[in-house]
């Protein structure tokens, strides 16, 4: 058994990288067409796979009729160890689609092996921020 004993995040700026870049391109063509996968609220309707169908990112509109995605981008090729899970407004994906925003402000674990990032400090990490509970 697992209790939850969360760990500090650090603050990042990241360049967003070639793939996630493809990715939120791909979200952006998708809004602008009004496509169903983004107009309806899900977490995971939008999603792009890679490498014999290993997922790059999935995420979704957070809200019917609102304008906030939220997302998960995988950040290592074939593995699901290192992920991203950020929100970004139809604002900002324009700007990223468009190359004006190159870098996003994350929390990264404090765990140099760890790889996973958030969108708050507060969020919380399958990984680092739950210990296991000795067996009685």
């Amino acid at each position: 058994m697992r209790r939850q004993a969360p760990k500090p995040k650090l603050q990042e700026t990241v360049k967003i990288p070639p793939r996630l870049f493809k990715f939120l391109r791909y979200a952006h063509q998708l809004i602008v067409r009004e496509d169903d996968v983004a107009t309806t609220q899900s977490d995971d309707l939008i999603q792009a796979e890679e490498f014999l169908g290993w997922l790059l990112a999935y995420g979704g509109l957070i809200e019917e009729g609102g304008s906030r995605f939220s997302f998960t981008y995988f950040s290592e090729p074939k593995q699901t160890r290192k992920s991203w899970e950020f929100e970004l407004t139809k604002e900002q994906i324009v700007e990223i689609a468009a190359g004006r925003l190159t870098e996003l402000t994350l929390w990264a674990c404090s765990s140099p092996d760890c790889g996973c990032k958030f969108q708050k400090p507060d969020d919380t990490c399958f990984y680092c921020d739950y210990e296991e509970i000795p067996a009685a």
